[in-house]
């Protein structure tokens, strides 16, 4: 329908029109809510669509926005105006695969990097039942910073044409958008597999054979089954064998033949029978030596080189059938990123936490927890793929000397999100027992002599960063990741986080005396960390909008470059002194699961990429949370609220989701900002509150008393340790009520029934339970039958109990300790479908009465990496 600039769509104004197709528009809009440019596509056409062609746009909407995975264009919301649905979605910056290729084909570098994320994107929504259909290089989104974003998912069905037949008549039968008869052909003709030509029912590998022609295309510049007309490109597509119709100077590069003849079988049988099979395939091409021809054919492979990017701001997602792929505007260029050689060092499902290079450049010592199992030590050499065990304690290996000893943390898991701990010890790299040397560390590394370390640890309830130990460098009010001593001993690089367990943070340095440098701030994702062979930087991976990381450096001025980026999300581990750099590569998700003990059922409550769930109403009916990765935005945390029957997420506004007040009307929400912000979210009419901070300088948790008239919050005041402080709701400063140290998880409801008594965790990391009515009179006192790692998520509705979390254990288990009889029992046990990968459990709720529960897992699969030709 007809739209202008200023008009309101919702919360979304209209700012400008990108473009058209013969079923809907595509228009530039800002939310206003968020101060952000998004894409909005209406459904159009001369009279209003039909209720059910709008139930249809919606309920694909939907099933779209649930596709969340960073190579997928993000979808934000649904709506309709004046009869007409829309979908809000990301508003993208760069140009389409088909603008690119009008430039001729594409070299070896981004066409495997752009291909990897190709496949990586149908995996994800293969895993989530959706069969794409209509993939094509219109249909695929090269952005301006390096990323590669699939659209138009799942939107062919919804419009219905009469026949192929009448389609013919199109005065370009053969490039016309697509053929679609319900249960006869649906898709672009030049990219249809056999099945689709034939009408026949499709599933997931009829997209491997549309990846097949594209991929044709990136290598050869030429259309794989391009004929005169329709029915002959059909007929071509049936029968023929698209490498005897390339020209003379086209050549397949050695070792993507095999992927391509595989890709393009004429039986779905014959074919990858999956996308994620597909994309490994392609990542182990990264190794090739070489660009010869495997076909014998004669003649220079035809211009690769791939020219800038025009500079446009392309704006695109997917609406209808028809809509104008590849839209845009003026914008600035894309950079490009060097092209380093990949080389996959392991291949087991699962995750590498840490790795490092031992003395002789040619071994790696690495920890992983494969299919499940706790972390564990293995070493490979940098020319095979074979890995063996080491006989040592379960552990990861956080440095290696020059002379070859191990500092190694043993019992290493993750406990709040991204944070770790482990107990620091050295141990010989060619055998024997490891010697402990400190509790509670989160990394180490060894000064250049070999005899110092540095080290991230806790301390009173602090995490402290110490060079050598004994020694304080740093105090974080967050917490302290990625600890690497410089090549020349004088300053320690590390990674500050600003909230415990969250991975957003700043490169820092700090010299002998204690001096802090901000060396590069605001990154919504910063993880691995190592000085370059020169010393004169510090390398690292991080990213402006999660989940995928890149490579960078910057100098100890601050001057920041790009090194590289991969196709999933890297993570530094090690550089050697010639330059080649270790790295893992793969994804990560935070999931959300809700379910009842009895009967034991789970439904998957994943909104966006990054769902960490806050709360849990008593009745177990609606829960609080909040999205985390890329699907927010840049920089952003977003506050929900959803239905636990799985219907739409309602966005209450920007934070990270803290806690549901008793009544339901309110959310807790904390914001990042400077100075830091509590802030009240309505859940229905009304306007956001800010509370006052006083003299914190962080918030880190917050949980409501029954009352609804207080929150107790988890907090720093500035250089000072996490201490716990009871907010009034309607105005005055927050008041101390623990000893330093004192802290409780973010998104527990640790406040008694009667208000009188919080169920937390001391400086030793103990749970007990603290008064709260008179601070300091009475001293706490420990939770009965509860153990170290024990971490109180609630009370039971009448008291009597309390309900604890293990953040450690696997599978991470829920328990009731009885106040009075010190008895603990197993309440319910959580058991992923597929544990592979799977670190921790971030947030774990439930219901006073035990029948209901909600919790988040970190999903993190990984594989370790040789990355060589870094300048």
């Amino acid at each position: 329908m007809p739209l202008s600039s200023g008009e309101m769509l919702g919360p979304y104004e209209v700012v400008a029109r990108i473009g058209s197709g013969g079923m809907g528009e595509v228009w530039r809009a800002r939310d206003t809510r968020l101060s952000r440019q998004v894409a909005v596509k209406i459904l159009s056409g001369e009279t209003a669509p039909t209720p059910e062609r709008v139930r249809r746009f919606e309920l694909e909407a939907r099933a779209v926005g649930r596709l969340n995975h960073p190579n997928i264009l993000a979808v934000h919301d649904v709506g309709e105006h004046a009869g007409f649905p829309y979908l809000v979605t990301e508003l993208l910056e760069g140009e389409t695969l088909r603008d690119l290729l009008t430039r001729g084909p594409m070299r070896r570098g981004p066409l495997l990097a752009t291909a990897v994320e190709i496949a990586n994107g149908l995996a994800a929504a293969h895993a989530c039942g959706v069969v794409h259909r209509d993939l094509k290089p219109e249909n695929v989104f090269l952005t301006s910073d390096g990323r590669v974003k699939l659209l138009d998912f799942g939107l062919a069905k919804l419009v219905e044409t009469a026949s192929p037949l009448v389609e013919e008549g199109h005065p370009d039968a053969e490039t016309a958008p697509r053929l679609t008869v319900s249960g006869v052909v649906v898709g672009t003709v030049r990219y249809m597999s056999p099945e689709q030509v034939k009408g026949l029912p499709v599933d997931h590998r009829s997209d491997v054979f549309a990846f097949g022609t594209v991929l044709f295309e990136m290598v050869t510049g030429e259309i794989a089954f391009k004929r005169a007309s329709a029915i002959e490109t059909m007929t071509a597509t049936l029968r023929d064998d698209p490498f005897q119709h390339l020209s003379a100077a086209s050549q397949i590069p050695a070792g993507l033949e095999p992927v391509l003849r595989r890709c393009l079988e004429k039986d779905p049988d014959d074919r990858y029978q999956s996308a994620s099979d597909l994309a490994f395939h392609l990542r182990e091409l990264g190794g090739v030596p070489s660009w010869a021809s495997s076909t014998g054919r004669r003649g220079p492979l035809s211009r690769l080189s791939r020219a800038p990017l025009w500079a446009r701001l392309g704006a695109f997602a997917a609406l209808g059938l028809a809509i104008a792929a590849g839209a845009y505007a003026l914008g600035r260029a894309a950079a490009r990123a060097p092209e380093p050689a990949y080389r996959q060092l392991t291949f087991r499902r699962g995750a590498v936490v840490s790795a490092r290079f031992t003395p002789d450049g040619r071994t790696v010592v690495y920890g992983a927890a494969w299919e499940g199992a706790p972390i564990r030590l293995h070493a490979t050499r940098t020319e095979g793929p074979e890995s063996r065990p080491l006989d040592l304690p379960a552990g990861d290996v956080l440095s290696i000397s020059r002379d070859g000893e191990l500092a190694v943390s043993i019992g290493r898991r993750f406990l709040y999100g991204f944070s770790t701990r482990g107990t620091l010890a050295r141990a010989p790299l060619d055998g024997g027992a490891p010697r402990e040397v400190l509790p509670d560390v989160e990394d180490a590394d060894f000064a250049p002599d070999g005899r110092e370390l540095a080290v991230s640890r806790v301390v009173d309830g602090r995490y402290r960063l110490d060079y050598p130990i004994g020694t304080a460098l740093h105090r974080a009010e967050g917490w302290i990741g990625n600890v690497r001593v410089s090549p020349d001993g004088e300053r320690v690089a590390f990674v500050d986080h600003p909230i415990l367990g969250d991975d957003r943070g700043s490169v820092c340095v700090v010299d002998r005396a204690g001096k802090v440098t901000v060396l590069s701030a605001g990154w919504a994702s910063a993880s691995g960390l190592a000085w370059s062979p020169s010393g004169g930087e510090v390398w690292f991976t991080a990213t402006e909008v999660s989940p995928n990381c890149a490579l960078w450096a910057v100098t100890l001025s601050g001057k920041k470059r790009l090194l590289a980026r991969g196709a999933g999300r890297l993570c530094l581990q090690d550089v050697r002194p010639d330059g080649q750099v270790l790295v893992t590569e793969g994804s990560v998700r935070l999931g959300m699961s809700w379910g009842t003990v009895e009967p034991r059922r789970e439904r998957d409550l994943s909104w966006l990429d990054a769902s960490v769930a806050a709360d849990l109403s008593p009745d177990g009916k609606t829960v609080l949370f909040g999205e985390q990765g890329a699907g927010s935005g840049a920089g952003h945390y977003v506050v929900y609220l959803r239905a636990s029957d799985g219907s739409p997420a309602v966005r209450l506004g920007e934070g990270t989701a803290a806690a549901l007040s008793p009544d339901g009307a309110w959310a807790a929400a904390i914001h990042s900002s400077e100075p830091p912000r509590l802030v009240l979210l309505p859940t229905g009419a009304g306007e956001e509150r800010s509370l006052p901070a006083g003299e914190l300088s962080a918030y880190q948790a917050a949980a409501w008393f029954p009352d609804g008239k207080r929150l107790l919050v988890a907090a720093n005041e500035k250089g000072q340790p996490v201490g716990l402080y009871v907010q009034p709701v309607e105005g005055g400063a927050p008041r101390a009520v623990s000893p330093p140290g004192y802290f409780f998880a973010p998104g527990t409801d640790v406040v008694s029934p009667d208000g009188r008594t919080a169920a937390v965790v001391d400086a030793a990391e103990q749970p007990v339970l603290l008064p709260l009515d008179s601070p300091g009179s009475v001293a706490p006192r420990p939770v009965p039958a509860s153990r170290t790692g024990d971490v109180p998520i609630r009370f039971t509705d009448d008291g009597l109990a309390v309900f604890v979390l293990r953040y450690d254990e696997r599978p991470p288990r829920i328990w009731r300790l009885d106040l009075a009889t010190a008895r603990r029992d197993l309440v319910v046990e959580f058991a992923p479908p597929d544990p592979a990968g799977i670190e921790s459990v971030v947030s774990a709720h439930l219901t006073p009465d035990a029948s209901s529960y909600v919790y988040s897992f970190f999903q993190y699969r990984t594989n370790l990496h040789l990355l060589t030709g870094l300048r």
